[in-house]
Formats: C-alpha cells, structure tokens, sequence
C-alpha cells in the first residue's frame, strides 16, 4: 500500500525506520516486505535504498516481493498501513504530551521518541512485564473467544497486536470479511489467493476523536515549513489538508501563494478561483486571482481586476490601493506582445539603480523578450567554448557591444548556502514538472539532446506562452519520480547558474549556453530577472557564451569545477588553448606564484577576516551615529504637541547645518581611519609583487602577443588583487596604482561588462584621486601637465563601462547612481539591489 502513495520517496524510509524501531516481537524482525514498490527504488544503487537500509538493523532484509523458499508455514501481515501510520502518529503524539503509561503503545512510543531525539529514558515501575500482561489482559480474552478457528500463530499476533497499540483498536481476521473484501485486501497487498498468509486488519476505533488534532497539527506543520521558504512542499501538503478541509481558505491561501512563488501562474489561478468561493467578498483571493492573470498573460482583465479593487477600498486603505494602482501599472509595462529578433525591456534599469522602484513580490519584474539570437545544435566537443550540453547560442545579426541579447524569468530560482540546497531546486523543478504542463515542456526542451533542424525552433517555444507538453504534466508513478528525481538532478548541476549573495536559478536560453573563459556576453540579474548584453562586438553566427564559473582562477581550478560542478566538460575557448601550451618559463614561473600564495594562505585568510570584521564594526558605529544625531533632532517633539509651524519656530537653521556637517565629517573620519590589521605586516606587499614581476617577466620573455599576454595574467588575477587588498590597507598608493595598470587592461579584455571591471575601474579612479590629491594638496608641489586631470578622464572611462552593462540609455545621475552603488557593496555582482524574498529557501516572515 506504501508503494501506491505519491509521496515523496522520505515518507517511505522514515516508515521502515519506524517499522524496524516500533514492530519489535519478542524474536525480532527478519525481513520487511514491500511488495507495491518498485525493486529500482529499494535497490543498493538508489538513494532510498541505502538509506533504507542503514536506518535498519544487518540482520533486516527488505524486499519488494513475498519470497518463495523463504516463506513460512503460515506468516502473518498486518494490512492497510497507512492506517498502521496514522495510529502511530496519534498514539505518539498523545503519549508525548498527556504522558499515559498505562498503555503499552505509548511507552514503546515514547522510547523511541527519546532514542530519536538522544534523551535517555526514564526508567519507571508500571514498565515491567507483568503491568503489561495485566492491563490488557481483559482485551486479550475477549479478542481470543472473537477469533474462534484461528491457529496458534494467529492467536500469538492478535496478543502481540494487543500490546502494540493498545485496548481501543479494531482487529478483522478472515472470518470477519466476506469474499469479496477478502480478495480486494489480497490484492492491494499484493498477496496471491493461494499464499499461505492470514491478513490481520488493524484499525483505531478512536481514530475519529483525534482527527481534528491531526488536521490542526498538519496544517501548522505546513504552514511553518511554507514561512521557512520550502514553497515546493506545498503542493502536496496543501492538498492533502484540503482533501479533509475543503473550505480552509488559509489553506488555499497558502496553496495559491506558493504556486504563484513558483511561477505555476495557470495552477495559481484554479486555487485563486477556488479560494474566491470560499470567501468570495475577501481582497486577498481576488488579488490573488489578478495576479495569476497577469502571469497567465491575461493582461486586460488583470488590469480590470487591478483597478476594480483599488477603487473599493480606495477609502479604506490608503496604502492597499497604492499597491493596487502599482499592479496597474505593472501589468502596463508587462503587457508587450514578445516579438523575436527585437529585445526590450519593459522597466528602466536607471530606475532600479536611483532607488525608486523596488521589486515585485508576485509580479514577473520584467517581461521575457529574445533579441536577435537563435538556439542550434553542437557539433560535438567544438572549440570555441565548452559544457556538458548538445546546444549553443548563437547571433543571427552583427550586433554591437552593450546590445541588448534577452531578457529572461527563471524555471526555478532560490537561495543555496550550502550545497545541499541545491536539492531544494531540483525538487522545485519535479514539483513544478509534475503539476504544470508548461514547466513540463520548458524541462523537456533542457533535457532534449536531439539534433535541432530548421523546424525545430526553440527560441519560438520558449517565447510562446501558449507552449505547453502534449502529453500534460509528467507522471507520478513512483518508478517515474524517480527518473524525474535524476533528471531534474542532472539539469540543475549542468545548467545552474550564480548570480551572487547565494542566489542560484535555471534559465532556459542560459542552460542552453556554452561556457568561455573568453565569454562573449555578460549578465546581470535584479532579483530573479536575467539581463543578458553583448560584452563585444559579434558578426552574423558567433556564439553568445557566460562565464558560468569564476574565470579569473588559474586553468587547472577552472577544470576541475567545469568538471565536478558543471556536469562535467572541457572548455576549448582560445584562452584555455594558450593556456594549455604555455613555454617552460612561463608554467615555471606561474607555479611559482600559486605556491607562493598558497604558502601564504592562511595569513591571507586571516587579513581577509579581519578586514570583514572591522567593516562590520565600523558599520555598526556609524548606524549608531546616524540613529543618535536623528532622535537629537526630534527631541523636544515626540509629544506631537502644537502645529507644525510651532514646533520649529524656534529652530536654529544654521545651527542644524553646522551639526550636520559635523556629523558628516565624524562618518568621513570613521571611513577614512586606518585600519588595525593585526595579521597585516607591510613588507608582504614587496614580496608578493616580486613574484608576480618575476612571472611578468618570463610572459615578456615567451614573446606572447597582446591579447595572449592578457590570457595568462587573467589566470592569476586572484594574486593580484591579494596583493592589492594588503596595498590598500598600507596605504600604499604606489603599488595600487602599479597592479591595477597591469590586471585592468586583462580585464577590460578578458571580462568586459563583468561586475568585476566595475569594481576595479571604480577603484582606479579612487586610488588616482588620491595620488592627485596628495601630489597637488602638498605646499611647494610642482604642476605636472601629465596629471592633469587624470581622474576626471578614468571616472568618464568608468561611465562608458557602466553603460556597457547596464544600457547606454542611462542618464548621467543614473549613471552615478550605479558607481555609488558599486562603491558601496561588497558582493559579487547587481543582486545587492534588491533581497528576492519570494524565492524557494527564502523565509517569507519578513515579506
């Protein structure tokens, strides 16, 4: 019966945990048979399998099947074993929190609730063999004389039945069933007519009382796991608990919620619609259901529904009809009939960067769009890139640099901090594939490594909202979940991608992308949106390739993560192939500056946590700063007494500016101190700039040309920025200035548009700035025409690049807006502009 349920495969190790721990006779068990489950999903090669079997003891077996030879004379089964299931989890319950010792049940139960959670068991008189034969001996009579005609070992169980669970079950032997439900029982156990097995029925005739317990229980549980992000467990749960409740609209609530978190727009708008009808006069469904609407592209009545329910509440609540009118005016900008060839966006970067607009909980914050692009298939291991895939990206124009490619919503998208939670999205993505017939089609297309042809078109697929899988959603069968477990696997490690602060997600067109360490287009994501440009100018046919890993390591780190964290290939970009046949000298001279640093690298660790501390510190004085010069200024009101222009008759203007300017250069100051690096000792910079000059050389000497020059320094960019780190922490303008004329040309290079250019440009024009202001700020100083305004001319460089990558239309004060932003973060990329609280792993408490 177990191997019926569409559960997930953990429900069925945990029971044979709970059967090897709580189904104890006095002989023990040997052998544990599930005859409906699958023999792939209990083999030693699966992962149930193994965990099945260290949860139970060596002298266990678990089998799929009733074996022939080894069967007794007559065997004993205990039926229906969910039911089995459900009275475990009540007795459990109750015997934890009313503490009944009387019934044997609930002692046994409670041992292994204290063996499971490591508390030792307290030892207790009413335990002993003889109080058991005693509580239950009335029970044990009365269900003898019941089971006249039965064998010994027939009567045996019905005892041991007995002091299992208890004096309020029911039991229904042979004799109790007719013929008919005899051989209905045989065959959902999966036992033939003619086995020589008694079926023993086992039901708790006091179930019902703790139905509503159970219910209540469930839905808690549910509703925590759904607060803590793990939106992907909903579906199932919340269908459960609406199969015994169907009017619970918390539970639609939290059913349609989590559907539209994971884009399951069509499958939003069903629970939506039915949670209207339990509570057709409430905002929140029909919000709901609008939203679903506009995922459904079903633009014109979301927007009726958007502005139906903004004028109803438009005198009750100020800020709900703000929203209201904002869902208006996103389902405007969302409301483009996508047109391939011709890439747009539907909002303006500059106003994501300037601050005012902030990212939409439900909303796609950008409609799909596809540029001039199209999706073919690879001829094997070509050059030019690398994965583990059969398809590239290519451009079916000239295009120039900084051109939009796509725009593009993600299949799944979550927070990983560890790697386990990378299981969390390939379990979103069977999720999504077993409910929706569109997310069905969109992992087909992934996990399809047939030749394209000519009516093939994938890029009209994946911007047809219409596109779904003929057959509908993939299947539920057990044996099917577990193909669609190892396929899910396989697109999440092949296609993941790493947009920065642990967010991770799967993006169709990007998952069918090659990867170069010489990548021809770059990325960048608000919240879960991906912004693809190209990093170079490309002729009709070149292929559009990421950087799917850090590309600035050495060329051995760079194979070893294509290999154990890609899925597994070789990039044959023109970089990796000069790498791959680099001189004597130069390899010599390369390994010698890795060892060096590697020598060095727990000293190097040590500065950078310190360094991480001390910002953290000297952020936490300034907030506090900032929070004190703020309630100074409003002391003397928090009564709220007297009119407006009252209170501040009396206010000093000019005194309030010279207290702000204090305040300002007290900030400045705090940013501006040295920092007190205990592990930081300033001859480290010399002696690391020697071994990098010394690897500068041999590249001099191998006669490289200039962009082969640039391919080997970008290999060792990690050493340089090391030494720049120690650099700026000493003060040392000479050397900063040294290192970034040597890596930044590699970058603009190698990486152009990357987030990584932005932060080393923006720290060129600081570090020039500040050799500027120390030549001219000294008495006596002479004008230097060559340094003449320097700075001004590196800032301009700086703009240029920052159009590169986020769109030439920004103005100027968005433009800063973004080298202000730049400046101010310390992660690796754009995702520090919005916190994506919807995504799967993301506790939606504060949202």
């Amino acid at each position: 019966q177990v191997g019926r349920l569409k559960h997930s495969s953990i429900v069925l190790a945990f029971l044979v945990k709970s059967l090897s721990h709580l189904m104890q006779s006095p002989a023990g068990i040997t052998a544990i048979f599930l005859p409906r489950v699958p023999a792939k999903l209990l083999s030693e090669t699966s992962a149930l399998g193994r965990v099945c079997r260290r949860a139970l003891p060596s002298s266990v077996c678990l089998q799929c099947t009733w074996p022939a030879t080894a069967r007794p004379a007559c065997s004993i089964a205990v039926a229906s074993a969910t039911l089995v299931a459900g009275v475990v989890g009540r007795r459990l319950r109750k015997s934890l929190t009313t503490q009944d010792k009387t019934r044997p049940l609930g002692r046994k139960l409670r041992r292994f609730a204290q063996a499971m959670a490591g508390v030792p068991p307290v030892a207790s008189g009413s335990d002993s063999p003889d109080s058991l034969e005693q509580n239950s001996d009335d029970v044990e009579s009365q269900e003898l004389e019941a089971a006249d005609g039965l064998g010994d070992a027939e009567r045996s169980e019905i005892i041991r039945i007995r002091s299992k669970f208890g004096d309020d079950v029911k039991i229904r032997t042979k004799a109790d069933r007719s013929a008919e439900e005899e051989a209905s029982l045989r065959v959902a156990m999966g036992v033939d007519e003619s086995d020589e097995i008694e079926l023993i029925e086992v039901d708790n005739q006091g179930a019902a009382d703790d139905l509503e317990e159970k219910y209540k229980t469930d839905k808690n549980a549910a509703m925590y796991v759904a607060a803590n992000g793990d939106i992907h467990l909903m579906e199932n749960a919340c269908l459960a608990l609406l199969k015994q409740k169907p009017d619970d609209t918390e539970v639609w609530k939290v059913l349609t919620n989590s559907r539209l978190r994971l884009n399951l727009y069509e499958n939003a708008l069903d629970a939506a619609r039915q949670w209207i009808v339990h509570d057709p006069y409430a905002i929140e469904p029909r919000n709901a259901e609008a939203l679903a609407l506009v995922g459904c592209h079903q633009f014109g009545e979301a927007r009726s529904r958007f502005s139906q329910l903004a004028t109803e509440i438009q005198d009750l609540d100020e800020d709900m009809t703000e929203e209201l009118r904002e869902c208006v005016r996103r389902t405007d900008e969302l409301w483009v009939e996508p047109e391939i060839g011709l890439s747009r966006l539907s909002a303006r970067p500059g106003e994501i960067l300037t601050g005012t607009r902030a990212p939409h909980f439900f909303l796609p914050n950008f409609a799909d769009s596809f540029g001039p692009i199209k999706v073919m298939s690879t001829e094997g291991e070509e050059d030019g890139g690398g994965h583990s895939h059969r398809r590239k990206v290519v451009v079916t124009r000239d295009v120039e640099e900084g051109e939009l490619l796509f725009v593009q919503n993600p299949l799944v998208f979550g927070k990983v901090v560890q790697p386990e939670h990378l299981e969390r999205l390939s379990d979103a993505l069977v999720t999504k594939s077993i409910t929706s017939a569109q997310a069905a089609a969109l992992t087909d297309l992934l996990l399809d490594e047939s030749p394209l042809d000519e009516y093939n078109d994938v890029l009209a697929k994946l911007s047809d909202p219409s596109y779904r899988r003929k057959a509908g959603p993939w299947s539920t069968d057990p044996e099917a979940m577990n193909k669609h477990l190892g396929a899910c696997g396989k697109i999440i490690d092949r296609c993941k991608f790493t947009t920065g602060r642990d967010w991770v997600g799967v993006w169709p067109l990007i998952g069918m992308s090659r990867h170069s360490c010489r990548p021809s287009a770059h990325h960048l994501c608000f919240g879960d949106a991906m912004i693809a440009r190209a990093s170079r100018k490309m002729r009709t046919g070149d292929e559009v390739t990421f950087a799917f890993w850090d590309i600035m390591q050495p060329i051995d780190t760079r194979r070893e993560a294509f290999m154990d964290k890609l899925g597994g290939f070789w990039c044959r970009c023109p970089r990796c192939v000069v790498e791959d046949s680099l001189p004597k000298g130069v390899r010599a001279a390369s390994l010698e500056v890795q060892n060096k640093f590697e020598q060095e690298g727990t000293r190097m660790k040590a500065i950078n946590t310190e360094v991480y501390l001390e910002q953290e510190r000297r952020v936490s004085r300034m907030r506090k700063m900032k929070e004190a010069a703020r309630l100074s200024q409003i002391q003397g009101y928090s009564e709220g007494l007297g009119s407006f222009g009252d209170k501040f008759k009396d206010v000093d203007v000019e005194q309030l500016q010279i207290e702000a300017a204090e305040c300002s250069r007290k900030m400045n100051a705090e940013l501006e101190e040295p920092y007190n690096i205990e592990a930081l000792d300033p001859r480290l910079v010399e002696e690391w700039r020697s071994v990098l000059r010394d690897l500068e050389k041999a590249i001099a000497e191998a006669g490289f040309s200039e962009e082969e020059e640039n391919f080997v320094i970008a290999s060792h960019t990690q050493f340089y920025s090391n030494v720049l780190l120690v650099a700026k922490l000493c003060r040392d303008l000479k050397t900063q200035r040294e290192v970034l004329d040597r890596i930044i040309p590699t970058i603009n290079a190698v990486a152009p548009g990357s987030f990584f250019q932005m932060t080393m440009l923006a720290l060129d024009w600081e570090v020039t700035a500040s050799i500027e202001n120390e030549q001219f700020g000294q008495p006596g100083t002479a004008w230097k025409p060559e340094f003449a305004n320097v700075a001004a001319k590196q800032k301009e460089n700086l703009r240029e690049y920052v159009r590169l990558r986020y769109g030439k239309e920004l103005t100027l004060m968005e433009v800063d807006a973004a080298i202000n932003r730049i400046f101010a973060t310390r992660d690796v990329d754009d995702n520090w502009v919005w916190q994506a609280s919807w995504a799967i792993g993301e506790s939606d408490f504060e949202a």
